[in-house]
Formats: C-alpha cells, sequence, structure tokens
C-alpha cells in the first residue's frame, strides 16, 4: 500500500527462487466449474518461474492484470527507481513468462479483459503526471490500438460484462507518498464493443482507491476514499439496462479487493481510519451480496489486511496478501470462499509475504504475483495454486 511506504526506500532485491493469484477487476477467468458440486479444494502448486521484473504497485489496491487466451498479462506497475511500461505475460500452460512493451510507462492503471482484448488505462507517470492513455492489447489479432479516458486519473477501477468496460472514480491529482491529499474523481468511462464507442458516465461519489467486479450482467464499484473519509458506498451498473443504482457496505473502506462466482459477491478487507485519512486499520469485514435473493450478509477473513489481490476459479474465490499495518509489514495468507458451500476453506500461503500484487486464474490454476513487502523489498515471485 503506497501510504504504508512513507519511508520507502526502494532498493534492488534479489529474485526469489522459491515460489509457491485472485476478481475480475484482477484478472479473473473463472474457467470450470469442476461439476455440480463445483470446485472442493485447493492446493499450493508449488514454484513458478518469476518475473522479468520485480514489480509493484503503490498507487492502487493491486497491480493490473488480465487473462485472455490462457495467458495472464501484468501491465505497469512500480520497479526499482521509478515507473515501468513493460507488460509480463505469464503463459499458464507453459509455465513461463514473456515481456512486451507499452508506450508509457505507469503505475496505478486500470487493467481488465474484454473478449479476447486487455485494456490498459491510465495510470501515474510521475512527476505530478497523469495518463488518459487506454492500450488496448487483442490477444487474438496480437494487435495494439488506443484510446483516451475523459479524464486522466490513477487508483481507479475496472469491470467487464457483455460487452461492456467500465473505468470508474479515481485520482487526478498527486502529493507525494503517504499524502492524503489526492483528488477524487467520480469520472465514469464506458467502452461498448458491440458498437465500438466510448460514453461517460458519473459515480454517486468520488472517489479513489475502489474495488470492482463483475455478475452477471452487473458491475459493482465499491468502498474507496472520498477525499475526507473512507466510504460505504457501493455503485451497481447494469450493463444490459445502462442503469445505476447504489447500495452499502457494512463498513466504510478503501484499499478493499472484490470477487463473484455464482449468485455471491464478496467486497473483503481493506481499511479504515478518521477524517482526513492520515489514520488507518486494516480490517477483516467481508461484505458478501447474494444476486439472487438481494440479501446482504457479512463474514470474516482470518486476518484483516489491506491492499490485498483477489480473483475467482469456478466457484472459489481467493483472497491474498496484503497490508497487516502502516509499516508492520505484509501478509501471506490467501483466504478461500467456496460459492457453492458458502463456507470458507482452511487458508493456504503464499510463499513470501506481499502486498500490493497482482493475481489472476486461468482454468484450474491461480496465481498471485509480484508485490512488495510493506517495507523495503519488490518482488518479482509467482506463486501457484490448483483448484479441485
Amino acid at each position: 500500500m503506497r501510504h504504508s511506504l512513507a519511508i520507502f526506500a526502494l532498493v534492488t532485491s534479489l529474485l526469489l527462487s522459491a515460489c509457491s493469484k485472485s476478481s475480475s477487476s484482477s484478472g479473473s477467468t473463472g474457467g470450470n466449474s469442476g461439476g455440480s458440486s463445483g470446485y472442493t479444494s485447493a492446493t499450493s502448486a508449488g514454484a513458478g518461474t518469476l518475473m522479468a521484473a520485480n514489480k509493484t504497485d503503490f498507487n492502487s489496491p493491486y497491480m493490473g492484470s488480465g487473462v485472455a487466451g490462457g495467458k495472464m498479462y501484468i501491465g505497469g506497475g512500480d520497479i526499482v527507481g521509478g515507473v515501468t511500461g513493460s507488460l509480463e505475460v505469464y503463459n499458464v500452460s507453459g509455465n513461463s513468462w514473456t515481456s512486451m512493451q507499452m508506450d508509457t510507462a505507469r503505475d496505478g492503471m486500470a487493467v481488465d479483459t474484454l473478449g479476447s482484448k486487455i485494456f490498459f488505462a491510465g495510470g501515474y507517470k510521475g512527476a505530478g503526471s497523469y495518463s488518459g492513455e487506454v492500450d488496448i492489447y487483442d490477444a487474438g489479432a496480437g494487435t495494439w490500438t488506443t484510446a483516451k479516458l475523459s479524464v486522466p486519473r490513477f487508483a481507479f477501477a475496472v469491470a467487464a460484462a457483455g460487452s461492456k468496460i467500465v473505468f470508474a472514480g479515481g485520482s487526478t491529482y498527486y502529493t507525494g507518498v503517504g499524502n492524503y491529499t489526492e483528488q477524487p474523481s467520480a469520472a465514469v468511462d464506458i467502452y461498448d464493443n458491440s458498437t465500438d464507442t466510448w460514453s461517460t458516465a458519473t459515480l454517486s461519489v468520488a472517489r479513489n482507491f475502489l474495488t470492482a467486479t463483475a455478475s452477471s450482467t452487473k458491475l459493482f464499484f465499491a468502498g474507496g476514499y472520498n477525499g475526507t473519509t473512507y466510504s460505504n458506498v457501493v455503485d451497481i451498473y447494469d450493463v444490459s439496462a445502462g442503469t445505476w443504482t447504489t447500495a452499502t457496505l457494512s463498513a466504510a473502506r478503501g484499499f478493499l479487493a472484490a470477487a463473484a462466482a455464482g449468485n455471491d459477491v464478496l467486497f473483503a478487507g481493506g481499511v479504515t481510519g478518521g477524517t482526513g485519512g492520515g489514520s488507518y486499520v486494516p480490517s477483516s469485514v467481508v461484505d458478501i451480496y447474494n444476486t439472487s435473493t438481494g440479501a446482504w450478509t457479512t463474514a470474516a477473513l482470518s486476518q484483516a489486511r489491506g491492499s490485498l489481490a483477489a480473483t475467482a476459479a469456478g466457484n472459489l474465490l481467493f483472497f491474498g496478501g496484503g497490508n497487516l499495518q502502516n509499516s508492520n509489514g505484509a501478509s501471506s495468507t490467501v483466504d478461500i470462499y467456496n460459492t457453492t458451500t458458502g463456507q470458507w476453506l482452511t487458508p493456504l500461503q503464499l510463499s513470501v509475504a506481499r502486498q500490493d500484487l497482482a493475481a489472476a486464474s486461468s482454468g484450474t490454476t491461480v496465481i498471485f504475483a509480484g508485490g512488495d513487502d510493506g517495507t523495503s523489498t519488490i518482488y518479482g515471485t509467482v506463486d501457484l495454486f490448483t483448484v479441485k
């Protein structure tokens, strides 16, 4: 979490050889449901190959990633010495990494998949400069195109369903690590792939450091920081009807993670704090929305934390890593929720405790990649898990 790194001194870190990932907003493809009862277990798949660059993201709850064609794409982020435009590509079947390059180096992007296209939008370019660029990679055709957001910004959220991908909220001003004077935005950019058109809307409350996920035809944009306090607002967009509604979380928080499968949408963890956001405390709260009944319930993570990453593999939702509190380090915990049974599995562990990491799934493979330890070390570590 970038505001936990006010004393951060970037130093070159060694790639770790032992490595043993998560929400639509962080690149989930779901995969085989594992039969009528769904998947019932998850196990560590051991060490994966390392990313080409040690990478984290201090301006967003997690690094953005998208999945298409059995490959995970992690764009931009922070490296030792500044921001990067490198795009790390993980081939699940080949257990191998390759690199590509985007036009502009930046972190704090919103990244997600729509069909065969991966969208890398916005971000912080450094030196008080913000990006409105959207780099679009068509994994099927192997081609790049570009577009522009209506408002350049970073630390925003993205989700996709049907023919639409939606980019919401974010920050339009940044004064440095550890500060909360960023200007939150209510801007919403909507791309419709069926018509190849862009349109705009606004969130009910301007905020940054929010999270997003998709369930059926609905996109959920939850929590965040509104410039004064953390928010409990959930803006819900129906991509079919083109309409917005709102709901509220049980506890206001930012830097949370979201994932969805079946009828369940989960908003997990995050941080809370007082007016001005200068103090913050990690949360274990999980808000669960049932799309079939419209009911909200709550649960708890096994460990309170913010800046965690989330993804879905079939009926299992994964919430991994995160920040424990201020400069007290990062978490290695991976909490797993079974949406079929409504039960939590025994937590698994990342090989290295870290926050601000990227997560995704493809088929039966779940991946957590990169991140930092909450103090001074950035990792290229990749942890693999298999669902059964």
